[in-house]
């Protein structure tokens, strides 16, 4: 196994452009997974209008989720928007106040939580009865895939963690449902759904990618791998130390390291420069090893198989012992007549 070793930053100038420092720190390591998939709408619906009359006001625009009861328009009979129209000097902003309070407009509602897929109509358009107004739909799922070399790993229940393609920064969080165990012999193995809502929100054929925790090495310490420098079969890492004299071959280190510490010489001129250091399998397989016997990730408690009938063994029956005999009583000698008895 290869040590932890420093690197001395030897009056090192501050980080430049594209150099951050971080910190060694105790820390969980979570096993993952990677996953992939898109945005795929369920339950598609479309409404449309039961009345004739006129779009007043579009008030939750394509690409944005509506709640239950949640008016998403609203609209106008043909007689009322006669009246707003013949409103002469009445400022428009007191004919919009009436109408709302005193007219009722119609309200275009989901009839649950929705996501507007699109608008089909604009304010002040007419429209006659059964008129296309809107499509939504009340379910955005994600459709995931796992690696297939690692699907056998996955359960349901475990967490996921998942980014759009154009925007790594804002990351979610969901758990996998309705995965498809390889072992299962179904379609599509290695395929899983999870609901989104509008606090976890991608649009419709957005592509996404991500990792799926399958285990949690605890409290370990851990940098960033991207710190990590290999150089022929060996890693190192930089530390950050606190240096003294100098005579200009060696340096005096007062703090920082201790003796003995294996440190990398950077030397281009003489030997090829060190690389980043890159996880082939055998660093995944080290991990794999030191999962085991570690807490993964908690799932649901799986149902309880039906208890099976227990089995009648011919066992033979052994015969109930006999009582014991009672214990004979001896024969006691008869009581001899008294002489003197009257």
């Amino acid at each position: 196994m290869n040590a932890l070793l420093a690197v001395l930053l030897l009056l090192a100038p501050p980080p430049a452009s594209g150099q951050e420092v971080a910190t060694l720190r105790q820390t969980n390591l979570d096993s993952k997974v990677r996953a992939w998939g898109t945005v795929v709408p369920e339950e598609v619906f479309r409404l449309k209008s039961t009345i004739e009359g006129r779009i007043e006001a579009i008030l939750v625009s394509s690409g944005a989720w509506a709640e239950e009861r949640s008016p998403i328009g609203l609209m106008s009979t043909r007689e009322l928007a006669a009246l707003i129209d013949s409103r002469g000097t009445i400022p428009e902003e007191i004919v919009q106040e009436r109408w709302q309070k005193v007219y009722k407009p119609t309200r275009i509602l989901c009839p649950k939580s929705c996501f507007v897929l699109k608008a089909y109509v604009k304010p002040r358009q007419r429209v006659k009865p059964n008129a296309l107004l809107f499509e939504a739909a009340h379910v955005l799922r994600l459709a995931g895939q796992v690696d297939p070399a690692s699907a056998s790993l996955v359960r349901y229940g475990q967490r996921l963690e998942f980014w759009a393609v154009d925007d790594p920064a804002n990351k979610m969080e969901g758990k996998i449902v309705n995965y498809v165990d390889p072992s299962s012999g179904k379609p599509k193995p290695g395929t899983f759904g999870l609901e989104l809502s509008s606090e976890r929100n991608l649009l419709p054929g957005a592509r996404w990618e991500g990792w799926v925790s399958i285990a949690t090495k605890r409290k370990v310490l851990a940098v960033p791998t991207t710190a990590i420098l290999s150089h022929e079969g060996r890693t190192y890492l930089p530390v950050q130390v606190t240096v003294g004299a100098t005579n200009g071959d060696l340096t005096e280190v007062t703090s920082g390291a201790v003796e003995g510490t294996a440190v990398l010489v950077l030397e281009p001129a003489k030997a090829p420069p060190a690389s980043r250091y890159k996880p082939g399998p055998e660093a995944a397989k080290r991990l794999d090893d030191a999962l085991d016997g570690l807490d993964p990730e908690p799932l649901p408690p799986a149902p309880a198989p039906a208890p099976k009938p227990a089995k009648r063994s011919a066992v033979k029956r052994s015969k109930p012992a006999e009582p014991a005999p009672p214990p004979v009583e001896e024969p006691q000698a008869p009581e001899e007549e008294d002489p003197y008895a009257d």
